[in-house]
């Protein structure tokens, strides 16, 4: 996206330094600029949604090489991958969190 916005600047430049009044390449270019700011909006909000959907409640659902998401044979999402938290994370978590996530140890009976 970057890459066509430096790609079109000269062009739009030219076009507004054709116009004959300020206002007219004030206009242009506050266009343009609304125009671009807005795509980039609408590109970011798919970024968004794809990235919440994909790692949403820490599962990963697969995605083939265009980045679709991938389906089983009945057409429904793929199975996910329950990644877990990363290790260093898990062990900081547990160990600030106290007794608090402790399994409680069943008594053996005889």
């Amino acid at each position: 996206m970057d890459a066509s916005y430096d790609k079109l600047q000269p062009e739009i430049e030219a076009k507004a330094l054709a116009l004959p009044t300020a206002e007219e390449r004030i206009k242009l270019l506050t266009d343009y600029s609304c125009q671009k700011g807005d795509e980039m909006i609408s590109r970011w909000q798919q970024l968004a949604f794809f990235l919440i959907v994909k790692y949403n409640d820490m599962v990963v659902k697969p995605t083939d090489k265009n980045g679709s998401f991938e389906r089983n044979q009945y057409g429904k999402g793929a199975r996910v991958v329950r990644p877990g938290f990363p290790e260093r994370y898990a062990k900081h978590h547990i160990n600030h969190s106290g007794e608090k996530l402790l399994v409680p140890q069943e008594e053996k009976k005889d």
